[in-house]
């Protein structure tokens, strides 16, 4: 499961949609990051369970996940976290 703090970080970062507030919050990149790497490859391995497709596609959390950082476009960054809302 995705943990609250970086769901929180998702939303703060797009409110905050700059470069420079990605370097000024860096600890709380790099833990979102490793808990969405983690959380992917834990879906692949269930996934891989009933799908042959996922199985034999010799999937990595890392080939699959985009990192934020190589992404030029940060408006980019809020239309794919637009979705998210964090409930109290």
């Amino acid at each position: 499961m995705i943990h609250r703090n970086t769901l929180e970080f998702l939303r703060d970062m797009k409110l905050n949609n700059s470069k420079e507030w990605i370097e000024e919050n860096k600890e709380r990149y790099v833990f979102a990051k490793n808990d969405v790497l983690t959380f992917t490859e834990e879906l692949i391995i269930e996934v891989s369970e009933f799908d042959v497709n996922i199985s034999n596609a010799n999937l990595s959390a890392s080939r699959c996940i985009q990192d934020s950082t190589e992404i030029c476009d940060f408006q980019r960054i809020k239309r794919l976290t637009r979705r998210i809302t964090i409930s109290s």
